[in-house]
């Protein structure tokens, strides 16, 4: 809503929640309650650290991918770049050449050092720099 010259725009009656908005997050908060209720109540077993960070290690790669996606595209970054790219231009895409830099070098450097080593975080990482001390 946008005060000019002491009056509101109309702006405010288009940012409301219609029964279409409603159902869609009513279904995505009933399915997370239920993928919830699961995996606390139905699938039971022995949870090891392996099986629930790593999936056992036997996931394919769709999960994997998906997953890898979700932590790296935060909300903040599918808000705040549009907003960034319209007020100050399109440099900001020069962020991309960056990343392509920075997995490349994860992918070759650091990925192998941690499947070579069956290291699940980069705290066990430090876990054993600690422990050679």
């Amino acid at each position: 809503m946008s005060l000019i010259n002491g009056t509101t725009t109309t702006l405010h009656a288009h940012m409301t929640f219609d029964w279409v908005e409603y159902t869609v997050f009513a279904a995505m908060l009933g399915l997370s309650v239920l993928i919830g209720m699961y995996y606390g109540f139905i699938k039971t077993g022995k949870e090891t650290v392996t099986s629930y960070i790593l999936g056992d290690k036997n996931m394919n790669i769709f999960p994997v991918i998906m997953s890898l996606i979700s932590s790296h595209v935060s909300g903040i970054t599918l808000i705040g770049v549009p907003s960034e790219t319209y007020m100050f231009g399109t440099q900001y895409y020069a962020v991309i050449f960056v990343n392509i830099i920075v997995t490349l070098l994860i992918v070759y450097i650091f990925i192998p050092v941690f499947y070579k080593l069956q290291l699940n975080s980069v705290y066990e990482v430090s876990k054993i720099g600690c422990l050679r001390d």
